[in-house]
């Protein structure tokens, strides 16, 4: 009897184990299949208005070898792994993956077309390495690029070398050159950017005279010479020049944006500028290169020594909130003759914002500093310490001392040390 109750038991563990590892299965199944994508996409794909319902919501993952391409070239498009053409489309990438970086044609990682309209929210990790100017998300003028703030995932971004260079998001390259010379020179316009959420990685691309760098386009933001002002007949195509565009506005996520060569991390490519740049909160850092702004201007490298002739605008810089870290100048970036042919612009900084800036801050006329901060003599923020209030006060000894509202002086206030 002992052996047979022995092996009863042994016998209903075994059931208790088998069903226990069955149930895991089924969670472990379940858990997987509830993560994948809607969509894995293999090839490119255009999306328009004759397949958009089956894109439409969905999630897309997958990885898009460097031999597949979909949609058209021209002056101010480029192919990509995934093409929205002339729609409004709401899509979620996870898992979605391409590397263009050694085609030798502009092709995008997603490229938006024909007035497009893209809301996109980012989940997991998503790699869109662009090639030959392409860009990791390019959004030419007439388009707009919403990241959504559901985006809890990563997309890391990355311009295409050579061809002017693409931004990481933004416009696409300027130029077709072959390592020893620029040909067919004609500057880019930028659709709308608005990033609400995620983790953005976005790098420029930058192009080569030989192995040598000679230009590029910024992280977030437009490509060479991009709303530059210019009487003289330097481009092969003016559609885009004396015609400034696009816009990039950041409320919240956490955004990483660098430079190509002479480029701004978030704003204008290499003697490039955009209309304006917001950022109302998020953790933001950009990097300017190759004396670039990083939140700004591209390096102007324009030649005339006359702002009637050739000139570049700053943009509208906004920033009122969030945690920046700009690593370089606000504003202009820097140029040859001294940077006289930097005009116009505006910066403000509102009282919310935690900055950290590297470089100046310019141009000066146009910015509000936070509480208790001022611009020093070479154009750098700086925080005043321990300070007390003016109001009412007759003597003002060393320190720092502030009108914090409306007063008015009677008599005469002494000012000691």
């Amino acid at each position: 009897m002992k052996s047979a109750v022995r092996s009863t038991h042994l016998t209903f563990s075994k059931l208790v184990l088998f069903a226990f590892i069955l149930v895991l299965i089924f969670a472990v199944s379940f858990v997987s299949s509830a993560q994948a994508a809607d969509v894995t996409l293999s090839s490119a794909v255009v999306i328009n208005g004759s397949n958009k319902s089956q894109y439409e919501g969905k999630s897309i993952g997958g990885t898009i070898p460097a031999g597949s391409s979909a949609g058209e070239s021209g002056f101010f498009i480029s192919q990509g792994a995934i093409v929205v053409d002339g729609i409004e489309l709401n899509l979620t990438i996870d898992g979605f993956n391409t590397d263009y970086s050694e085609v030798n044609f502009p092709c995008s990682g997603i490229s938006l077309v024909n007035g497009a309209k893209l809301h996109l929210t980012v989940k997991g990790t998503n790699t869109l390495k662009a090639g030959f100017g392409g860009v990791g998300i390019a959004v030419p003028a007439g388009c707009t690029l919403e990241i959504t703030s559901s985006s809890t995932g990563t997309l890391n971004a990355t311009g295409g070398k050579n061809y002017g260079g693409g931004a990481g998001i933004g416009s696409i390259g300027n130029h077709s050159n072959t390592n020893t010379q620029t040909m067919y020179l004609y500057p880019q316009g930028l659709g709308d950017i608005t990033i609400n959420g995620g983790t953005i990685n976005a790098q420029g691309g930058t192009w080569y005279d030989y192995t040598t760098a000679a230009g590029g386009a910024a992280g977030i933001g437009s490509s060479e010479y991009s709303g530059v002002s210019d009487n003289t007949n330097n481009f092969d195509n003016k559609t885009y020049v004396n015609s400034i565009t696009g816009s990039v506005t950041i409320t919240g996520g956490t955004v990483n944006a660098t430079g190509g060569f002479t480029a701004a991390g978030i704003g204008g490519g290499d003697t490039g500028t955009l209309k304006s740049i917001k950022i109302t909160g998020g953790t933001v850092t950009a990097t300017g290169t190759n004396k670039a702004a990083a939140i700004g201007l591209g390096y102007n490298g324009l030649t005339s020594d006359n702002a009637n002739s050739q000139s570049l605008t700053c943009p509208s810089i906004e920033l009122t909130g969030g945690n920046i870290t700009a690593n370089g100048n606000i504003g202009y970036g820097y140029g040859r003759h001294n940077g006289i042919l930097n005009v116009g612009g505006s910066v403000t900084i509102g009282s919310n914002v935690t900055l950290n800036c590297s470089g100046t801050i310019a141009p000066f006329a146009a910015a509000t500093l936070p509480s208790n901060s001022y611009v020093d003599q070479d154009g750098k923020l700086q925080q005043a310490q321990n300070v007390s209030s003016a109001l009412n006060q007759t003597s003002l000894t060393a320190g720092w001392w502030v009108v914090d509202q409306d007063m008015t002086a009677n008599s005469r206030i002494d000012v000691q040390g």
